[in-house]
């Protein structure tokens, strides 16, 4: 095969060839559920009058709908075109439009065409779609062809479905000859060829094809999608489509950034993420992030370049982090993480009387039949509301509730221990203890001061009895 190319019938980028909906203003409500019918097939053959015909379903409450069809080359020339007056078309009791266009073929010269139909509404929304037709007013070679997939700018990884049909006036293409070539931006696509060969495609009978191609060894970036065949003599290609296509094989590369040394508290904190496209650095990355704490309860937050999340630290517990990132091409990276916010325990803090009590104290009541206590407890604000406060006397539980009013228990003591507990949802208390002294107690002397002065008058007594003994005993006279 010889490396000249025949350039004759490339199609730049053309949408409307395609039959690919395309979108400009805001509004998209009546194009997500409208189809076009087209009766005839790829492959019609015209000659002398003809009509393409064909439906425009469902219609939207209010026709603001145009629909005009156009006739192209395959070097995408517009040679014939209009619009469809509705009143001249059949609305069905099913809101479907019915139309048909009237033609002639000796209007035309021989061609391998496309006939397109464009729907579009106020808002600038348009979709279309269209078939290949041949017009045979003496003997030509025209072939034509319609691509299914890929789409123009579609996002290709991994691998590349390529579908749609070709076809001659006599039906005598055999295979289709295919190539990517990369270029370094769109402004270039489809501006150079060589007539090197990747793939094959073998359309079947009926000029149906298609076929899934490896691409995961290609680099990224933009690349032209060729599609050509052979002359008969196998010498010369001649290049029927060129679309753009983005390449994209490599997943989005990063990491959470770790967190470590998590104390429970009233604010928030911010786990952030460092991940970056590779090559498609100008398309934004989509954030899912997952956060699972121990109960089993799930927070999601997603959306484009929500590369942080904020996270409530007044909620101790384990923690299950998951994120995903998906890139403009659907390519996708999970990453996972564990971490754990610590339980600040709560702080006891008594008063009775509103005077503030301290652990180990021992106070002597005021006098009167009762008595106020007050648990003023401390905590993070997440836990203040789950407080429990637990009263004792003498270790006998005897009061729930972190404000009580204490009264003297009907006993002959004249002290008691008071114990208050305080104890959050995670199981983390705290603890007071005091010695209360009843009001009317009389003063006893102290225990000590009495063994002590027992101690001393015994041990008085021990010399005097001894130094009065020592004398009455008999001493010998040494000098007889």
């Amino acid at each position: 095969m010889r490396s000249k190319v025949i350039m004759t019938s490339v199609l730049f980028f053309s949408l409307s060839l395609f039959g690919i909906s395309t979108a400009h203003a805001q509004d998209s409500v009546p194009f997500e559920t409208l189809s076009i019918g087209i009766d005839d097939e790829n492959g019609y053959v015209a000659d002398g009058d003809f009509a393409f015909s064909g439906t425009v379903s469902p219609l939207p409450p209010e026709l603001n709908l145009q629909i005009a069809w156009s006739i192209y080359r395959s070097d995408g020339l517009v040679i014939d075109g209009g619009d469809i007056n509705f009143d001249i078309g059949v609305i069905s009791s099913q809101g479907t439009y019915l139309w048909v266009v009237e033609l002639n073929s000796s209007h035309y010269s021989s061609c391998a065409c496309y006939f397109s139909i464009t729907v579009s509404n106020d808002n600038n929304y348009e979709t279309s779609s269209s078939i290949v037709f041949f017009i045979a007013n003496e003997v030509n070679p025209h072939i034509g062809i319609t691509l299914d997939s890929p789409s123009d700018s579609d996002w290709i990884s991994n691998e590349m479905l390529i579908e749609g049909w070709v076809g001659s006036l006599y039906q005598n293409q055999e295979k289709l000859y295919g190539k990517l070539n990369r270029i370094n931006n769109i402004g270039q696509s489809c501006l150079e060829f060589d007539d090197t060969v990747d793939f094959v495609i073998f359309p079947d009978s009926s000029g149906t094809f298609s076929d899934v191609i490896d691409v995961s060894s290609n680099l990224e970036g933009w690349h032209d999608l060729i599609l050509f065949i052979s002359d008969e003599g196998g010498d010369e290609l001649e290049i029927l489509l060129c679309t753009p296509v983005k390449m994209n094989n490599m997943v989005p590369i990063g990491s959470i950034m770790s967190m470590s040394n998590i104390v429970e508290s009233d604010g928030v904190g911010l786990i952030s993420s460092d991940f970056v496209e590779p090559y498609w650095t100008d398309f934004d990355l989509y954030y899912i992030w997952s956060l699972s704490d121990s109960d089993g309860d799930i927070m999601v937050t997603e959306g484009l370049k929500i590369d942080s999340l904020t996270i409530d630290l007044s909620q101790s517990g384990i923690y299950q982090l998951n994120l995903l990132v998906i890139d403009a091409g659907g390519l996708m990276v999970s990453v996972q993480q564990t971490f754990s916010i610590e339980n600040i325990p709560p702080i006891a803090n008594l008063t009775i009387d509103s005077e503030p009590i301290i652990d180990g104290m021992e106070i002597k009541l005021t006098d009167s039949e009762k008595w106020y206590l007050d648990a003023n407890e401390y905590d993070t604000s997440n836990d203040i509301s789950k407080l429990r406060c637990s009263w004792s006397i003498d270790d006998t539980p005897v009061y729930e509730g972190c404000e009580r009013i204490l009264t003297w228990p009907d006993s002959s003591n004249d002290h008691l221990i008071l114990r208050l507990d305080v104890m959050d949802d995670d199981g983390e208390f705290d603890s007071i203890n005091v010695k209360l002294i009843h009001p009317n107690a009389t003063k006893q002397f102290p225990y000590q001061i009495v063994v002590l002065i027992f101690s001393i008058g015994f041990l008085i007594s021990s010399i005097f009895y001894r130094n009065k003994n020592t004398q009455s005993i008999p001493k010998w006279d040494v000098k007889k």
